[in-house]
This record gives C-alpha cells, sequence and structure tokens, in this order.
C-alpha cells in the first residue's frame, strides 16, 4: 500500500484526527448508507458522523440530513422511546429517498403510543 493511501485511511478512520469523506453525495448513496447504518456494517466508524455532522451539496440529500439531524440527540438518550422515533424517523427519510431512486420502500418500525406522540410532537 503506497505511503499516501495508507495516511488517508489512518485518517480517515482516526477518532483523534479525521478527514470527512463525502458519503453521500446522491439520494441513492444515502440510502445506501442509511441501510448500513441499520442493518451494519458501516464502512468506517465515523461514516455516519460523516454524513450527520457536514452540509451536503446535494439539495435533497441535504434536506434529508438537516430532517435527520434535527432529534439526533434522541438516538444518544437512556429513554428507549427516543431511540425508537429516531429510527422511525431515519427510514422515514430512507423511504422518501428510496422513492425518488426507485429503490425499495423498507417497512417503517412500529411505534408504540409514547414514540408516536414524541414524532407528533417534533413535527
Amino acid at each position: 500500500m503506497a505511503l499516501g493511501a495508507w495516511l488517508q485511511r489512518i485518517f480517515v478512520q482516526s477518532s483523534r484526527v479525521h478527514i470527512c469523506q463525502d458519503v453521500a453525495a446522491t439520494p441513492g448513496d444515502l440510502v445506501d448508507l442509511i441501510d448500513r447504518f441499520i442493518d451494519g456494517p458501516m464502512r468506517y466508524p465515523l461514516e455516519w458522523d460523516d454524513f450527520i455532522s457536514w452540509e451536503q451539496a446535494n439539495p435533497n440529500v441535504e434536506a434529508a440530513r438537516r430532517e435527520i439531524g434535527k432529534h439526533e440527540e434522541w438516538l444518544f438518550s437512556r429513554d428507549s422511546s427516543k431511540i425508537s422515533a429516531y429510527s422511525f424517523r431515519v427510514v422515514e427519510q430512507r423511504n422518501r429517498l428510496a422513492a425518488i431512486v426507485g429503490r425499495p420502500q423498507r417497512p417503517l418500525p412500529t411505534l408504540n403510543a409514547t414514540e408516536q406522540a414524541l414524532i407528533g410532537a417534533a413535527e
């Protein structure tokens, strides 16, 4: 492996010094990324962070990123209802983009009353 490629791999995967990667240039790329986020494995540990933390050039991808990012703190909650509601939002955005690019829909997670109230209050 060439030194340049080795260094790039180190900086992409490092948790201390990180080079942001363009992980979702198109709606189809984002559908794939969300599928990896849900099903695993990610291509590298900070792949989701590279998407959610950085503005995207594609307007459809950026709109989805902003919508998903509105409640990102739910993903890190100790409240399982918030985690489930976040998962619902991610799949909802994934399916919106999948429709644009002609991909199959994923079933939306089933929500209990508390989770449905979170989704309703967030709109």
